[in-house]
């Protein structure tokens, strides 16, 4: 009963015709383009002698850098900034946005700078104090520079595995 359903539908396929196609040929142009930071929805810019020896890369040497037994902060290391135009502008409107910084293990690294716990290692702190928990919200055209602070003050013999080899800079729409 199934082979012989089976049969039907394929030869009902057969005798109609399956509108596919083996092959088109077109004159066609296509110009593929991209644009740098400076035209992205949100702009990252280093600052200072953070800067390492790629663009717009902070580079820590725990060593050289950071001393293990006290607060160190960069003053000024980093600004984003929501570069959606203006909603009088007349372009596409993304509107506020809500920005988290997290290292590999999703630990949030956003910080009032009166929330900096002792031995919390690497912060990016808000001087300004605007966040709402570990969120901070952006409205377009706006900016907020953050210092990094590293506090290891409690922490037994910091190690290089002590600062986040990678972060996450995350942007999404404000309120999803």
């Amino acid at each position: 009963m199934l082979v012989g359903l089976g049969t039907i539908v394929a030869g009902g396929g057969a005798a109609l015709g399956t509108g596919a196609f083996s092959s088109v040929s077109a004159d066609r142009t296509v110009n593929i383009s991209t644009e740098g930071d400076g035209a992205a929805l949100l702009g990252l810019d280093v600052s200072g002698d953070l800067a390492g020896g790629t663009e717009n890369v902070i580079q820590f040497d725990l060593d050289a850098d950071i001393n293990i037994d006290a607060v160190t902060t960069f003053s000024e290391a980093l600004t984003i900034t929501n570069n959606d135009p203006s909603p009088d502008t007349g372009d596409p409107d993304i509107g506020d946005i809500d920005i988290t910084i997290q290292d590999a293990n999703e630990n949030d690294l956003l910080v009032n700078s009166n929330s900096i716990a002792e031995g919390s290692g690497m912060n990016f702190v808000d001087t300004d104090n605007t966040l709402t928990g570990n969120i901070l919200t952006l409205s377009p055209e706006a900016s907020e520079t953050f210092n990094v602070v590293f506090e290891f003050t409690g922490v037994n013999n910091p190690t290089e595995d002590d600062i986040p080899g990678e972060i996450t800079i995350e942007a999404v729409p404000s309120g999803q």
